[in-house]
């Protein structure tokens, strides 16, 4: 599906931006995510896409019928859970598209991992994920793109070895 419209950058776009957000970014199979949209458009439809594990699903500009409210914002709660089928790390984006046909977009990343298992008693917890899941935890979005963990460890380390010479 294509749509004859165009990106906004600037003006009042950049003062009040388009943002999507999921309740939590460590969503877990069984679980139902929220995704919340501010900053959109009154009463403008939402189309979604979706990456798992950096390949693009079958979602892509899909229209479920959902629309902004009169201030534009929306909470969609999906009626299914995750499944085993979806553990892995995602990328949701949308579209959303006034009147005027002029289009807004949102990006949020999250993880979908196995529900959590009780421990037998007296039993030693181990750690999941390890160092490659929180080096490339996001922390924020800056300027449309996700601003993980490692990459601000590694600016860090960058800003320190620049300010010892």
């Amino acid at each position: 599906m294509s749509f004859p419209f165009s990106v906004v950058r600037g003006g009042l776009r950049d003062a009040l931006p388009l943002t999507l957000t999921i309740d939590t970014p460590y969503q877990t199979v069984g679980g139902t995510p929220t995704y919340k949209i501010t900053g959109a458009p009154p009463n403008a439809s939402i189309f979604w896409s979706s990456y798992k594990d950096g390949q693009a699903t079958a979602e892509h500009n899909v229209d479920y019928g959902h629309k902004t409210e009169a201030n534009g914002t929306a909470s969609i709660t999906p009626s299914a859970a995750w499944t085993d089928d979806f553990k892995g790390t995602w990328i949701k984006e949308i579209i959303v598209q006034d009147a005027n046909g002029t289009a807004y977009r949102g990006v949020v990343q999250f993880v979908v991992s196995p529900a959590a298992t009780s421990a037998p008693p007296g039993a030693t917890p181990t750690p999941s994920g390890g160092f490659a899941e929180l080096f490339n935890r996001s922390l924020f979005e800056l300027g449309g793109w996700n601003v993980t963990v490692g990459q601000v460890g590694l600016a860090g380390l960058a800003y320190w070895f620049l300010k010892k010479k």
